[in-house]
């Protein structure tokens, strides 16, 4: 089978050239503001004063926040980690993005040998006008969302610099041509949507020694684009330098090519609980806040997925059925049923959620200084689906209503070490989860950062219990 470059193609091609797009916007919304940010979990900004944003976490979190009001005018993260390019230490200038630096895209360079443990992750998320209210027994949050995720996991080398040089770009690169090579279990997928959705959080024990809070967060997702290729094994090999020749192929792909900027529909959720226990020295201040000494949440985030009704749905000699696709070629993606014999089809697509567990724990050491662990972990369940590495982080803090600073420490996906900064002056947050970047360490891997205003009303010390009876 022949996947040749043509125009529909390249619509879906440009779904994917979005991602150094979205960087570049990254790169000017730092220059404004003189910080550099660009992330992925938002770690270092998960604190008592996180207000709404604290809820994309963990749902029931903001039933106990320090805050009763919080209106967040807008926060922007961005995330990019990878081994298919780099940029060379010796050439990499992190002072000057444009000029060698992370959105110079000449600067780039692919690394020609097959690596068995390949992997590109990247996510942007624009966090709109958002709302949360919180008394102490209940709190509420409206928020709107826009996210776009991707990630390429253990793809050929040359499979990933062909589609993006050769297809995309239309460079002319240089690849051993009619040279057969083989490819076992591989994985790429990519999404862009919308969030509409709705937090409630409800206090459910609060005896003065300890509290326990549960929360929902309900979405209506509105999706963009969609692809996703799923493969268990092949054989491939290069006619020239913009096709991809495959025989034997066991794979499932699908594919959205975009009509206009909402092209399906669908629902998601995310579900968590917070439990928290009490010093007994603190047991006689009284506020709509529960002052913790120590402070566990779980939390299952991005329940559901998306319908594409516009989508299509391949399948190659997959997990179901047998077909003889082998010398077919392809000449464009809305039709390619037509082209080849046998092949598998569904006349939708359903994407899902990149799905995951996580959980929390702080600790309380002073009233000001925090220490607390995350980990959050993928539940990928299907090849339709973006997966996100996994996350393992410390982090200390210190925590005031005007001002906070932290230190995220992480392990990403089990193998990269990592150190993070965050800070709060009022209400300007700004901090990233990966500080490599900014330094010539070693040759640049990823970017990652983050910024966010916002208006919050902090909750006041009462002089008398919160319920009857305490």
């Amino acid at each position: 089978m022949k996947l040749v470059n043509n125009q529909q193609k390249l619509k879906v091609m440009k779904t994917l050239n979005k991602i150094p797009k979205l960087l570049l916007v990254c790169a000017i919304i730092v220059l404004f503001h003189h910080e550099k940010s660009i992330a992925q979990n938002l770690l270092g900004y998960n604190s008592n004063y996180a207000g709404v944003v604290s809820s994309y976490l963990n749902p029931s979190s903001i039933s106990n926040s320090k805050l009763k009001w919080d209106v967040n005018f807008f926060t922007f993260g961005g995330h990019l980690q990878n081994n298919y390019y780099t940029i060379p230490r010796s050439a990499y200038n992190p002072f000057n993005p444009f000029k060698n630096g992370f959105v110079d895209f000449s600067a780039y360079q692919g690394r020609a040998a097959n690596n068995p443990h390949s992997y590109l992750y990247t996510k942007e998320q624009l966090h709109l006008p958002s709302l949360m209210y919180s008394n102490g027994r209940r709190a509420f949050a409206l928020h709107a969302n826009w996210r776009f995720e991707a990630d390429v996991k253990n793809a050929p080398n040359d499979i990933v610099r062909c589609m993006y040089e050769g297809m995309i770009k239309g460079k002319s690169i240089t690849q051993a041509l009619n040279t057969v090579e083989h490819a076992d279990k591989f994985h790429f997928a990519l999404a862009s949507w919308e969030e509409l959705g709705g937090t409630y959080s409800q206090t459910l024990i609060n005896d003065q020694h300890q509290l326990l809070a549960a929360g929902i967060t309900g979405k209506l997702l509105l999706g963009n684009a969609a692809y996703y290729f799923n493969n268990k094994d092949m054989d491939y090999y290069f006619s020239n330098a913009s096709s991809i020749s495959f025989q034997n192929a066991h794979s499932d792909f699908g594919v959205v090519i975009p009509s206009g900027i909402i092209n399906g529909f669908g629902l998601g959720a995310d579900i968590g609980i917070t439990y928290c226990v009490r010093d007994l020295a603190d047991i006689n201040e009284y506020s709509e806040y529960f002052n913790y000494k120590y402070k566990l949440g779980a939390a299952i985030l991005d329940i559901g997925g998306i319908r594409y009704g516009g989508g299509r749905t391949y399948s190659v000699n997959s997990y179901e059925k047998t077909t003889n696709a082998t010398g077919n070629t392809v000449n464009g993606l809305q039709d390619i049923n037509s082209q080849v014999n046998g092949l598998i089809v569904k006349n939708n697509l359903n994407f899902y959620l990149p799905t995951a567990l996580c959980l929390q724990a702080d600790y309380n050491v002073n009233n000001v200084i925090f220490v607390s662990a995350n980990f959050i972990n993928n539940l990928r369940f299907t090849g339709c689906q973006v997966r996100r590495p996994t996350i393992l982080a410390i982090t200390p803090r210190i925590e005031k209503r005007r001002f906070e600073i932290s230190l995220p420490l992480s392990l990403y996906d089990w193998r990269l070490p990592r150190i993070g900064f965050e800070m709060r002056i009022r209400n300007i947050t700004f901090g990233a989860e990966k500080l490599g970047w900014l330094y010539k360490f070693g040759d640049y891997t990823g970017v990652d950062g983050y910024i966010s205003l916002r208006f919050s009303i902090g909750k006041k010390i009462l002089t008398q219990p919160m319920y009857k009876g305490e």
